[in-house]
C-alpha cells in the first residue's frame, strides 16, 4: 500500500473544510469523527476526487491513542457508524433550512486487520478544490481530544478566527440556541447547567490543555435565563505551535502592525 493511499498521515497535515461544513450540524462518536478528519487531512490541493484509503488496525489504534484489542473489538461497529453518519449543511431556504449529506461512501473491515474507507460524493463540493471560504487547522490539534464536543467547538472557534483579521485575542459569541443547534444538543442536556457542565466546560478544558488556542468562556443572562455564551480566544504561542495556521495568521498581523508603526 502506497503512503498516498494510507489513511494514516502526518499529524501536522491540515484538515481543510468549506466554511459551510464547519457551520453544519453534526454528531457522531468520537473515534468516527477523528477518522473522518484523518481522511479529510489526506486530501491534497491537486485532488479532483476522493481516494480510497486503507490502514491496519495496529496503525489506526496508535493514531487514535486507543487499545489495539479494543479497536479490534469495536471496528465493525465503527465502520457501521461511519457509513450511517450524516452532516446537516445550512441552506438559504427557510422552509428547509438544513440539507442532509452522507459523510462516508463506505467503510470496511476485511476481518484480517485492514480497514478501508472513502468519503462520500455528497461532501465532495465542501472538501475538493477549495480556493476560498474555508477553514483549516492541524490534525494534531484534535487527535488527542476525548470529547466530540471539543472537536466541534474547536472547529467553530477556529472558523471565527479565520473570518477576522485576527489580532491574537478575540471574543466570539453565540446564543445558547445557536450553540445547541450546531452541537446537535437541541434535545440533549435540556437544563442549561447540564449543557454547560457536560458539553461546554468539558470542551473548553480539552481545547485549553491539548490544542493551539486558549479559551475563556463567559455566560450572559436575559432575566433568569442564560441566553448567550461568549468565548475569548487567544493563541497558544508555545514553540510547538509555530506551524499552526492560526499562529501564521497572528504572525502576519504582527508584521503588518510593525510596518505601520515604523
Amino acid at each position: 500500500m502506497s503512503d498516498e493511499n494510507s489513511l494514516i498521515g502526518n499529524e501536522n497535515n491540515h484538515v481543510v473544510m468549506d466554511n459551510r461544513l464547519i457551520e453544519s450540524k453534526q454528531m457522531m462518536p468520537l473515534n468516527a469523527a477523528k477518522i473522518v478528519r484523518m481522511a479529510i487531512a489526506k486530501i491534497t490541493y491537486e485532488d479532483e476526487k476522493f481516494r480510497t484509503y486503507s490502514c491496519s488496525i495496529t496503525e489506526l489504534a496508535e493514531f487514535l491513542r486507543v487499545s489495539k484489542s479494543n479497536l479490534y473489538r469495536d471496528i465493525r461497529g465503527i465502520c457501521d457508524v461511519l457509513e450511517r453518519s450524516r452532516v446537516f449543511v445550512g441552506t438559504d431556504d427557510p422552509a428547509r433550512p438544513w440539507k442532509r449529506l452522507q459523510w462516508i461512501d463506505y467503510a470496511r473491515y476485511d476481518g484480517g486487520g485492514m480497514v478501508s474507507m472513502r468519503l462520500s460524493k455528497d461532501v465532495e463540493p465542501y472538501l475538493i478544490g477549495l480556493r476560498k471560504c474555508y477553514t483549516q487547522y492541524r490534525l494534531r490539534n484534535i487527535v488527542d481530544f476525548s470529547s466530540f464536543y471539543a472537536i466541534r467547538l474547536y472547529e467553530l472557534l477556529i472558523h471565527q478566527m479565520n473570518l477576522l483579521d485576527y489580532n491574537g485575542n478575540e471574543t466570539f459569541s453565540y446564543t445558547v440556541d445557536e450553540l445547541r443547534e450546531l452541537l446537535f444538543c437541541e434535545t440533549k442536556f435540556t437544563r442549561f447547567a447540564d449543557f454547560r457542565r457536560k458539553v461546554l466546560n468539558v470542551a473548553v478544558r480539552e481545547i485549553n490543555e491539548k490544542s493551539d488556542i486558549h479559551v475563556e468562556r463567559m455566560f450572559f443572562r436575559q432575566g433568569k435565563v442564560y441566553h448567550k455564551v461568549a468565548f475569548n480566544v487567544r493563541v497558544n504561542t508555545d514553540p510547538e505551535n509555530r506551524n499552526s495556521p492560526i499562529f501564521s495568521i497572528v504572525s502576519k498581523q504582527e508584521q503588518r502592525t510593525n510596518l505601520l508603526t515604523e
